[in-house]
């Protein structure tokens, strides 16, 4: 990972992917839980938070974070994300033309 990434730019990565992963936009998530996914201080998750909060980005409480706006935080968040999601699609297409299923998160 590279230094420069900020602190939120990782939250609204690690967020997307999960969110892209799982389908859902609401998580039961904990700041203590997300610093250490991240690998951060829970004080950094806690900044990020409210910024994007501040921001109506996502919405958070006590154990619980939900994404509002993802269009929006894609464009808070690192260019890796894209470049993520694009492999892993480029990698459902090549099993999906290989097996001839149909295959998703």
């Amino acid at each position: 990972m590279q230094p420069q990434q900020k602190g939120a730019q990782r939250l609204g990565r690690w967020l997307l992917a999960h969110q892209y992963r799982t389908g859902m936009s609401q998580f039961a998530f904990t700041h203590g839980f997300l610093a250490e996914q991240l690998r951060v201080q829970r004080a950094t998750v806690t900044e990020s938070l409210a910024g994007l909060q501040k921001q109506k980005i996502i919405k958070y409480g006590y154990g619980s974070v939900e994404l509002l706006h993802a269009k929006a935080l894609e464009k808070k968040a690192c260019e890796c994300f894209q470049q993520a999601k694009a492999a892993v699609e480029n990698f459902l297409a090549d099993i999906r033309s290989y097996t001839g299923n149909e295959l998703s998160w």
